[in-house]
């Protein structure tokens, strides 16, 4: 999504870190693109640079307008104070210590709804069985959604 919506715009997805799939998203990005997280598209190609895109300089010298905060995994997980606009997918009963101008309460992926997570090692990608119905959405819901709108 990120690289087509560089068609009209500038984005980039960056992740600030912890184990709360960093590595099922290291392992997408490097399989979809040849390069890891810290990667920018604006140039309408990959461009990686771990310095200039690092998403806690990025957000500690406010140079983001927004933040898109991805937690589908645990409700402590919340973003950093920011003063960029905030937009929250996350597992449904997230507390935030400053309110986002957004929040879409998710499934939790392997619970709520299937998908696919990577192994600690990136080398096998596991197979993520729904076990209940919460009527939440998964992420890919959510974001093909958004996608669908624009």
């Amino acid at each position: 999504m990120i690289k087509e919506i560089n068609a009209t715009t500038r984005s980039n997805g960056l992740p600030i870190g912890g184990k709360e799939g960093d590595t099922t998203v290291n392992a997408v990005a490097s399989w979809q693109s040849g390069y890891p997280m810290r990667t920018t598209f604006n140039r309408r190609f990959p461009d990686y640079d771990p310095f200039l895109n690092d998403s806690k300089r990025i957000l500690a010298n406010d140079e983001s307008d927004l933040l898109i905060w991805v937690s589908s995994f645990n409700t402590a997980v919340t973003p950093p104070q920011s003063s960029a606009n905030t937009i929250v997918l996350g597992r449904s009963g997230m507390q935030f210590e400053t309110e986002p101008e957004v929040y879409i309460p998710v499934g939790v992926p392997g619970i709520d709804h299937e998908g696919r997570t990577f192994r600690s090692d990136s080398v096998v990608s596991v197979p993520l069985r729904k076990l209940r119905d919460s009527g939440l959405p998964s992420v890919f819901e959510v974001l093909s959604a958004v996608e669908q709108a624009l």
